[in-house]
């Protein structure tokens, strides 16, 4: 029974309606991490920002106003009218060379430029740049697009909520939903081809913006629409009184996308905590992020190089098909918290708990390795033991990330010169 309501909520929107992943200082500890052990990387010192419209003009030359496949999930008799929706929307953006950059890779006009390291007055290294603007695609250039009708599953259609931003750094069903893994190369390609025109300065920026979509793989709900049945909202079929509940497939959507979110929120707000503090738990994820270990024997390194993925699009797919510990996460994330949160908020399903009561979700994450209060010794120990499963879960998951990352840094030293 289960099984086919699983089935059923797949197909019937059964996503949480925020595209969140990992936040943002998670993203640059997990590049910096990854990136630990790749000296070559330090060669590129001293990088200075050149001029935005002359990266354009000889990177992006006389390329076409909008990326030509930019509609390709719309119907061929709407796809006009989409485009000059587009159109008009980023029409806005301020600077010619931005607007065309933006309408040439499908950007919201909602891409901002920012310059946090200070670089416009003095020279950084692409480490550095790798490492700081691997959050940037979190910043708004994928919100508010109308981007394809699967975005109704992924984040739903609402420009003032993250809308397309879901679809972009999400991977379903093998890749037949979500576009992370075609986003991670088409920013490879742009990176790489900035860096051999003499602009490597926003090379690396683009090669960070591609790691993000690779980094975003790792996160649980980004490849697996309902990791658990845990996450199914099954009660109120039948009403008092035996009568059968006629909203009751609207009320199982919505409630388990409520229930979704809310353990997602959860469970990332959790490891963002561990992993930026200096607990024994950083130590373990930063570990296994960088790789640290015995080294495969030969006959096994051997065959790793000879199987390794040969594009970044490759290395992200394989990254979001990686996930067979998805599951045991999940479930044990409602271990940890608890099964309150599987009662989900009246109203529309973005009323999760992060957005109705955000203090909640704090004091939970908080107080979640200490014993709560009435918690027999007994059932305490169980939530400990779902804990400790949910973090080593966790760091296969991070360690995978991090082989993923170096992977793409080594198939771009190939491709500059």
């Amino acid at each position: 029974m289960q099984r086919a309501v699983m089935v059923a909520l797949a197909l019937s929107l059964c996503v949480p309606h925020r595209a969140r992943a990992w936040s943002g200082q998670t993203h640059r500890k997990l590049t910096s991490d990854a990136l630990q052990s790749m000296r070559w990387i330090d060669r590129y010192g001293g990088l200075k920002v050149t001029p935005f419209a002359s990266m354009v003009r000889d990177v992006l030359g006389p390329a076409p106003p909008v990326e030509p496949d930019a509609f390709r999930f719309w119907k061929a008799e709407t796809r006009e009218a989409k485009h000059r929706s587009y159109m008009r929307s980023t029409a806005a953006i301020e600077g010619p060379a931005v607007r065309k950059f933006a309408r040439h890779l499908f950007l919201s006009n909602q891409l901002s430029l920012r310059y946090t390291l200070g670089e416009r007055s003095r020279p950084v290294s692409a480490r550095q740049v790798l490492t700081a603007y691997s959050a940037e695609p979190d910043w708004g250039m994928d919100k508010g697009l109308d981007a394809s009708w699967h975005q109704t599953l992924m984040g739903g259609m609402n420009p003032a909520q993250t809308s397309s931003q879901g679809f972009r750094h999400m991977s379903f069903l093998l890749g037949a939903m979500g576009e992370a893994p075609r986003r991670a190369q088409l920013f490879f390609d742009l990176g790489a081809r900035a860096i051999n025109r003499g602009h490597a300065y926003w090379g690396f920026r683009f090669m960070a913006w591609g790691l993000h979509f690779v980094e975003d793989m790792g996160t649980p709900v980004h490849t697996n629409m309902l990791p658990t049945s845990k996450y199914i909202r099954l009660k109120g079929m039948v009403r008092p009184g035996g009568r059968l509940n006629r909203s009751f497939l609207g009320d199982l959507v919505r409630g388990s996308a409520q229930i979704n979110a809310n353990y997602h929120f959860l469970y990332e707000d959790y490891v963002d905590r561990a992993y930026a503090g200096g607990s024994e738990a950083a130590r373990s994820l930063s570990a296994a992020v960088r790789g640290d270990g015995r080294p495969p024997g030969a006959f096994l390194g051997r065959l790793r190089r000879l199987l390794a993925p040969r594009s970044m699009k490759a290395v992200a797919k394989r990254r979001a098909w990686s996930r067979l510990s998805t599951p045991g996460i999940a479930r044990n994330a409602v271990r940890l918290f608890t099964e309150k949160f599987r009662t989900p908020a009246p109203g529309a399903p973005s009323n999760t708990v992060r957005s109705v009561n955000p203090e909640l979700v704090r004091r939970t994450v908080d107080t979640a390795g200490s014993r709560l209060v009435g918690e027999s010794p007994r059932a305490y120990q169980r939530r400990m033991k779902a804990r400790d499963t949910m973090m080593r879960r966790t760091q296969g998951q991070f360690r995978k990330t991090g082989v993923a990352v170096r992977r793409v840094m080594d198939l771009l030293r190939k491709k500059i010169r």
